[in-house]
């Protein structure tokens, strides 16, 4: 007696649940019906244009990152501090162009203490002669 209670009320639940569904699914369907019957008797929403001449203009919008195909390093040929930068990071460049305008005043200072290096050897070797 057990045994057919354990059976039973499980396959009772089982078949209640699909009873359930297959109840379920019918009212869904007779209301897509009657939509469908609503939708083919109204009127189609149509508008009207003139014919125009123009242009057509199609955008797209995204969110993403860009990577540079070629990574190049710039080194200066001469060190010292920089007066202005005339282009930002990401601008194009063209070959010649000029990127920064370093201070003079540190490579005039370097030339003249090169000019007075020669100045005192050409003297001493005046001198030596």
């Amino acid at each position: 007696m057990r045994r057919w209670l354990f059976v039973l009320i499980p396959a009772l639940a089982l078949f209640s649940l699909i009873g359930w569904r297959i109840s379920q699914k019918r009212t869904e369907t007779a209301g897509q019906a009657k939509q469908r019957q609503a939708r083919a008797g109204a009127a189609s929403l149509v508008q009207a244009a003139t014919a125009a001449k123009r242009d057509i203009v199609q955008t797209y919008g995204a969110v993403g990152s860009v990577e540079a195909p070629y990574v190049v390093n710039l080194t200066p040929q001469i060190t010292g501090r920089l007066l202005s930068l005339f282009v930002r990071e990401g601008d194009p460049v063209t070959a010649g162009q000029i990127l920064a305008r370093i201070d003079p005043a540190e490579v005039d200072a370097n030339v003249r203490n090169k000019q007075a290096a020669l100045a005192g050897a050409q003297q001493r070797l005046a001198q030596a002669q």
